[in-house]
């Protein structure tokens, strides 16, 4: 199976006719046919019928087409984490749940600094990012820490050189359609949730003081891990199911997505956690890596609709 021949399958279902598919992808005809051919006997099902002049999807194509294009993309995303890292880009280090919103605003401002910039995510969680700082696998990182845990790791941090500094105030959120039962709350508590279906991100779904109590209550729920919010979201419109996430993330849908964003709240405060940027004092960071870190702090300052507690991006720290 070549990925030349998943587009050509694509652009088919795009064109929907074999003329107007073959002239946009300048293969002949019966090229296109027998592509088409031996894609589907490699498949062992077939992907178009002929309905008169035009080209018509079987359901199995259907499904089909959906995982193709998914293959597309994906790839597509591996080529362009390639190029960033051959043209020597400023890496950060970033959990799921934060990259989802924060990609696209942090390199737009970074990128306005220095125009042929550009900066490279890293997915990583908790902890992790904390012990690739100490082992000096980056000088950037951004992640979520309960203010009780990020005390415990500061102390540690300091010894070597490295810098923990609180963002923003968060909380959890629930995703739904607007057609849910939960749909008309704007927030709800553990308690009132039962016989739902979680789709939740993997370092979400951890044994913190807080999962741990939503875990023990007796309600008959249902939890899925998933690796992104993009993969969340689809769960969320495609199977009815309810997404969970953080506040800040909860807010990068499109506003013409029919989703409906719901608190998840708690009497004793445990849902609340923090958005933590860690970074080496300033003789550990290349000039690229301070450029980044100023525009990490001018972005969460100027978030709206977050309790965003960033330092003034011209207090850099000093040794």
């Amino acid at each position: 199976m070549q990925l030349e021949h998943l587009k050509c399958i694509m652009e088919l279902n795009e064109q929907g006719n074999y003329a107007d598919a073959a002239q946009s992808l300048y293969l002949g005809q019966n090229s296109l046919r027998d592509i088409v051919k031996n894609m589907e006997a490699e498949l062992g099902f077939t992907i178009f019928s002929k309905n008169n002049s035009r080209i018509q999807t079987t359901s199995e194509g259907e499904e089909a087409l959906l995982l193709m294009g998914d293959i597309l993309r994906y790839c597509g995303e591996m080529k362009n984490l390639s190029l960033q890292a051959s043209s020597h880009a400023t890496s950060i280090l970033v959990s799921p749940s934060i990259l989802y919103s924060l990609a696209m605003p942090l390199n737009q401002r970074f990128t306005q600094v220095i125009p042929h910039g550009n900066l490279t995510f890293r997915l990583s969680v908790g902890d992790e990012i904390g012990r690739k700082l100490l082992q000096n696998e980056a000088n950037l990182g951004l992640t979520y820490f309960s203010e009780s845990y990020a005390e415990y790791y500061q102390s540690i941090a300091a010894r070597y050189q490295i810098h923990v500094e609180k963002l923003l105030q968060d909380e959890y959120c629930l995703l739904v359609r607007e057609e849910h039962p939960l749909a008309g709350k704007e927030k709800v508590s553990p308690e009132e949730l039962t016989q739902c279906s979680f789709a939740v991100l993997d370092h979400f779904n951890v044994s913190n003081d807080f999962w741990q109590r939503v875990h023990n209550i007796e309600n008959n729920n249902r939890f899925t891990t998933y690796p992104s919010i993009a993969l969340i979201l689809r769960a969320v419109l495609e199977l009815g199911m309810i997404g969970v996430t953080s506040g800040y993330s909860a807010h990068a849908p499109e506003q013409n997505e029919p989703i409906k964003r719901i608190r998840l709240v708690d009497k004793d405060g445990l849902g609340r956690f923090y958005m933590y940027l860690l970074f080496r004092d300033n003789n550990g960071l290349l000039n690229n890596e301070q450029i980044a870190l100023q525009c990490i702090r001018e972005y969460f300052q100027t978030l709206s609709g977050t309790k965003a507690i960033a330092k003034n991006s011209s207090e850099l720290p000093t040794d």
